[in-house]
């Protein structure tokens, strides 16, 4: 076996490896994203490019940034096993430690911190970012929106524009435009990437097959999973709502998206029965009737009008029993007959994980497996009732790679990027849709020979759709990353080069200072101006008009949001209304403020986005702009002067100014009626023919038609 043999690298610790001295050699060249499977030793490239920085030049510093204070405690274990250094000089920095100890650690050669942290002391100017001559982003798909990783790297940037950075992922994101939040975010110039499949990568990987396990439910369980779905449709009928068709919605996130758009409490008290009631059912279906009967319990001794609920719940009650029933006669859960049956059959000299997304089921599996005498320890995460210090994290690692445990019950803690002792089988207890998470549990065995990844799955269930689903994802991620860095190089999809610099948006003076802080951390022109349509020009065609969630319901009451809306068509080829979120929607009704969205979208034809924040607004009008003016070589100017306004656009316009009325509404009532004169002439009755114009609506048109305007006040 050939060993690296550069200074800064122990001697005979790192084999040599063609694709990890090649990689290590282009993070010396440019800022990059190096897109690798699980085990291909990521670390291991850091710690080449860190050595060979160090040849080039003794007093360079590293910041190496990590996920979570395990990963942290892991990469500085691991660095200080390869770095020939002096192991104070290299550190780790988390929110564990306090202000006045980090202030002195911040002065070490090689930081490992987590980005929370590190984002907090680079604000309140703990450390000076200029001292360091390359950061590293482990896990770089979490640098996507407003994720801690993103705001470090757009302010690293800021701060240190000669930085070099280098990121390194498994599990890429699906999305395109995901991939380049990412670039963006952390100012990365091209993507790297290798397969298991290439050949200087096969004698180090051995891949790993897939085993689908179907388990059959028994009698007991299905007379639960109907006395639930009974209790899920008795409930529903207590919502009072005739917007909604609750037979469509089938998952909890759907739920919790109505649940924050419900103003009527007695509904919000029924959608949260039924996001328990969901809840409830995948626990029965997935992970077993202890975790059930104890979130039963849980919801039993609670108070609220929800409990009251379930409490009566005559089919909700028969359900719990029946589950008690099968606990007290000692009758498992299917699943776990068929997890047993697995690990009893494992080979004494072999390792395995098993994963699940819920502290309660790892802790449960866990328990169960000391009966089975599996010797097995869990990893789980610091927060919540049930949890693990970073010591205690690191310790069960360790005596997993020292052979002292055989089983490792993780939760998704143990899915990303640790360094956990080769197992030659995985075990999807549950299963996850998302790709990037399905790429990391494949991702813990396979290495230093063939490996198997069990997934067992409940017949009938959505956990089958759940598997496949992210099954296909993470087969289809690396594909197009793969066949995108082939086609062409990074610099087709993000130009940083000094064209950048004459990247301009012009801003209405009376925007927040927030907004305008949050575009000037990206490297454009900021010219304030007082505009008198839109909030932001980012060309010649692209006009912005930026409201909160709390201006915007102000709009539709006093009625300027389709003026506004108007003249940025008559003005601007290509609008675009952005809607930052800002609390809960008040003093409109919520047919109101969809109606209004559906009105610009559709009589307007302007597209209508909402964003999170500041910082998302920020980045999406920087990212707009750089499209138009580089891309697409638009300039950026003012438009004068005034299109003429057809005859139906005034008449339209006209109506859709009295509070009420939408532009939708404005084009029934003159579709009808035929004129403005004949409309205000109607009775009331002959205006509530209109399709959607109610008493309220048609007794306020005849108001503001009769009222005499000198007597009012």
């Amino acid at each position: 076996m050939q060993f690296v043999e550069i200074k800064f690298i122990k001697k005979g610790k790192v084999e040599f490896r063609e694709y990890q001295d090649k990689f290590s050699n282009i993070c010396l060249e440019k800022n990059c994203l190096i897109v690798a499977p699980t085990g291909l030793g990521k670390t291991v490239i850091a710690a080449l490019f860190i050595a060979k920085a160090l040849n080039e030049d003794e007093t360079r510093r590293f910041l190496i940034i990590a996920p979570t204070r395990v990963l942290v405690g892991q990469h500085a274990l691991t660095l200080r096993e390869i770095l020939d250094l002096d192991s104070e000089e290299i550190t780790e920095v988390t929110g564990e430690k306090n202000i006045e100890e980090r202030k002195r650690l911040w002065s070490k050669r090689i930081i490992i911190a987590t980005a929370e942290v590190t984002l907090s002391d680079l604000e309140k100017d703990v450390f000076d970012i200029r001292q360091f001559y390359a950061v590293i982003f482990d896990e770089a798909h979490h640098a996507i929106g407003n994720h801690p990783y993103a705001i470090l790297g757009k302010e690293i940037f800021q701060k240190n524009k000669d930085i070099r950075v280098i990121a390194f992922t498994a599990s890429p994101p699906l999305e395109k435009e995901k991939i380049q939040n990412i670039l963006d975010s952390l100012n990365l110039l091209s993507i790297e990437t290798i397969t298991e499949e290439e050949p200087e990568v096969k004698k180090y990987i051995f891949g790993s097959k897939i085993i689908v396990v179907k388990v059959k439910s028994t009698a007991a369980l299905n007379r639960i999973r109907q006395s639930l779905l009974r209790s899920i449709e008795n409930i529903s009928k207590q919502l009072k709502n005739e917007n909604v068709n609750l037979s469509k919605i089938k998952s909890i996130k759907e739920l919790l998206e109505l649940r924050g758009k419900e103003i009527n409490i007695e509904n919000k008290t029924t959608i949260t029965s039924l996001i328990r009631i969901h809840h409830c059912l995948t626990l029965v279906e997935t992970y077993g009737i202890e975790p059930f009967i104890d979130y039963c319990e849980k919801i039993f001794l609670k108070k609220g009008k929800s409990a009251t609920q379930l409490k009566n719940d005559l089919d909700f009650r028969m359900a719990y029993e029946v589950a008690k029933s099968m606990q007290v006669v000692g009758e498992e859960h299917p699943k776990v007959i068929q997890l047993k049956k697995i690990l009893t059959d494992i080979k004494e000299t072999d390792n395995a994980i098993v994963f699940t997304n819920h502290k309660y089921a790892t802790k449960m599996l866990f328990e169960k497996a000391k009966k089975w005498n599996i010797q097995g320890a869990y990893l789980i995460g610091k927060r919540g009732c049930i949890n693990q210090s970073q010591k205690e994290q690191l310790n069960v690692l360790e005596k997993m790679k020292n052979g002292v445990y055989r089983v490792l019950f993780a939760t998704r803690v143990g899915e990303e990027g640790l360094d956990i002792a080769e197992c030659n089988t995985v075990i999807f207890y549950d299963n996850v849709s998302d790709a990037i998470r399905f790429v990391q549990r494949r991702g813990r065995t396979g290495r230093k020979k063939r490996g198997k990844v069990i997934a067992l799955i409940m017949e009938g269930t959505k956990e089958e759709a759940l598997f496949w689903a992210g099954k296909k994802k993470a087969e289809k991620i690396i594909k197009e990353i793969k066949k995108d860095a082939k086609m062409m190089p990074l610099e087709h999809f993000i130009n940083l080069s000094n064209e950048e610099s004459a990247l301009k948006i012009i801003v209405d003076r009376r925007e927040s200072d927030e907004i305008k802080h949050e575009l000037s951390k990206y490297n454009i022109k900021i010219e304030e101006q007082t505009l008198e349509i839109g909030d932001f020009l980012l060309s010649e065609e692209v006009c912005v008009e930026r409201k909160t969630t709390k201006d915007f319901v102000e709009s539709i009451i006093d009625g300027r949001l389709f003026s506004q809306a108007l003249n940025l068509k008559q003005q601007y080829m290509k609008p675009i209304i952005i809607i930052e979120k800002s609390g809960d929607i008040e003093r409109v009704t919520l047919n109101s403020f969809y109606g209004a969205l559906a009105s610009l979208i559709s009589d307007f034809s302007i597209p209508v986005i909402i964003t999170e924040s500041n910082s998302e607004t920020a980045f999406l009008l920087y990212s707009i702009a750089k499209r138009e003016q580089f891309e697409k070589k638009k300039g950026i100017k003012i438009r004068e002067g005034t299109k003429p306004l057809n005859m139906k656009e005034i008449q339209k316009y006209i109506l859709a100014g009295i509070p009420g009325i939408s532009a939708i509404l404005a084009e029934r009532l003159l579709e009808k009626f035929g004129t403005l004169q004949k409309i205000f002439n109607a009775d009331k009755k002959e205006l509530m023919e209109v399709k959607g114009i109610g008493e309220t609506i048609a007794k306020r048109i005849k108001e503001i038609a009769t009222l005499d305007y000198n007597k009012l006040k």
